[in-house]
C-alpha cells in the first residue's frame, strides 16, 4: 500500500513540475510578427509600418521579420521609415526577408534590421538616387554608406549600389550599379542566410506557435495599386473616358459615377502614396465641372478652355516628373481621340 502510494505521489509531482515547466515555455514564447513591406515607400506605408510595429509590442513579440518586396521611395519618406526601425531595434530582433529583390529605398531598409534574409533567387541593390539634386545625392549616398558600416557590413559595397563611380576589384567596375544575387550578397556579407521561403526563415529562428502576420489596411493596399504606374494610367484613362461619355450618352449617371469613381481612387491613392496633394484632386474636379457646364455659358468661350487646363495642371502634378509627362501625354491624347470619337459618332 505505501509502495502504491508513493508512486501515486511520485507521478502527481512529476506531472506537477511538468505543467509549471510547459506553463512557463509558453508564456515565455513570446513570438514572431511578420509585417510586409510591399511597393513604393509612401506615407501610407510608413504609417502601416509604424502601427505594425506598436501592435507586435503589444502582442510581446520579440521578433519582427520584415517582408520585403520594394524599391521606390521619397528620401524623406525612406529616411521616415528607417529612424522607425532603428528605434525599434532595442525592442525586437528584426530580420528582412527578401523573396524577389529589394532596391533602392529597401537597401536602406534592409540594412537597417539585424539579419538579412534572401531567397536562393533574390537580388539586392541598385540602389541609385534619381535627383538633379546633386546634395540629395550626395546625402543618400553617406547614409547608405554609414547604415551599413553602423551594422558591420562593408561601405563601399552599399555606396557601389547607388553610386558609379565606385570600384571595388572582382566585383564592381566604374560606371555600373552594383546588384547583388543571393549567393554573392551572402559571400560579401550582405545576407546571413539563404533560405526557400519566409517560412523556413520561421523555422530557423523560432520554436513556438505564436506567429502573427500584419494584415495591410485599404490605404496601404490603395497606395500599392496607385505607386504601379500602369495599373494609375488605365485608372486614369477609364474616368476620364466615362466622365466624357457621360456629357452624351444616356447612361442614368451610370458612366458618369463610374468615372468620378476611378478619378476619386486614382487620386486619393497619389495623394496617399506621397505623390501629389489636395490641390491637384480639386483642381481636377473643377476641371471637370468647367467642362460640364460649357454647354450653359457657350458665349464664355474661354470655359471650356480653362477647365482643359486644369485638368492638365492636375494630371501632370500628380505623380512625378517623368510619368506627369507620360500620363499627361496620355490624357491629351485620349481626351482628343474621345472628343472626335463623341462629334462624329454620337452628337
Amino acid at each position: 500500500m505505501k509502495k502504491i502510494t508513493f508512486i501515486m505521489l511520485f507521478n502527481i509531482f512529476l506531472f506537477f513540475n511538468f505543467s509549471v515547466l510547459n506553463y512557463k515555455s509558453v508564456t515565455s514564447d513570446k513570438g514572431v510578427y511578420i509585417i510586409p513591406v510591399k511597393g513604393e515607400i509612401s506615407p501610407a506605408v510608413i504609417s502601416f509600418v509604424s502601427n505594425q510595429f506598436k501592435t507586435a509590442k503589444e502582442l510581446n513579440c520579440e521578433i519582427v521579420i520584415l517582408d520585403l518586396d520594394t524599391v521606390k521611395g521619397r528620401l524623406k519618406d525612406i529616411i521616415k521609415i528607417q529612424q522607425i526601425i532603428m528605434s525599434s531595434r532595442n525592442s525586437f530582433k528584426i530580420y528582412s526577408y527578401i523573396k524577389n529583390k529589394t532596391e533602392f529605398a529597401g537597401v536602406m531598409i534592409a540594412l537597417s534590421s539585424h539579419k538579412i534574409y534572401m531567397a536562393k533567387d533574390a537580388t539586392i541593390g541598385n540602389a541609385l538616387l534619381f535627383s538633379t539634386n546633386d546634395y540629395n545625392i550626395s546625402v543618400w549616398n553617406s547614409l547608405l554608406k554609414n547604415q551599413a558600416e553602423s551594422a558591420g557590413r562593408r561601405g563601399d559595397i552599399a555606396l557601389s549600389m547607388a553610386d558609379y563611380n565606385t570600384f571595388i576589384p572582382n566585383l564592381k567596375a566604374k560606371g555600373e550599379i552594383l546588384n547583388l544575387t543571393a549567393k554573392e550578397a551572402k559571400e560579401f556579407g550582405y545576407c546571413d542566410g539563404v533560405v526557400n521561403n519566409i517560412d523556413e526563415l520561421i523555422n530557423s529562428i523560432y520554436r513556438g506557435k505564436r506567429i502573427f502576420y500584419a494584415q495591410k489596411d485599404i490605404k496601404v493596399k490603395l497606395s500599392e495599386i496607385i505607386s504601379n504606374p500602369y495599373y494609375a494610367m488605365l485608372i486614369l484613362i477609364f474616368g476620364i473616358i466615362c466622365v466624357l461619355l457621360e456629357s452624351s450618352i444616356k447612361s442614368y449617371k451610370i458612366l458618369g459615377t463610374l468615372g468620378l469613381l476611378s478619378i476619386f481612387i486614382y487620386f486619393i491613392g497619389n495623394i496617399l502614396s506621397g505623390n501629389t496633394v489636395w490641390w491637384t484632386f480639386i483642381l481636377f474636379i473643377a476641371g471637370i465641372v468647367l467642362l460640364s457646364v460649357k454647354n450653359y455659358y457657350k458665349k464664355y468661350k474661354f470655359i471650356d478652355a480653362f477647365g482643359f487646363v486644369c485638368l492638365c495642371v492636375a494630371i501632370f502634378f500628380s505623380r512625378d516628373l517623368l510619368q506627369g509627362i507620360i500620363f499627361l501625354f496620355s490624357f491629351i491624347i485620349v481626351y482628343i481621340i474621345e472628343t472626335y470619337m463623341i462629334i462624329k459618332y454620337v452628337n
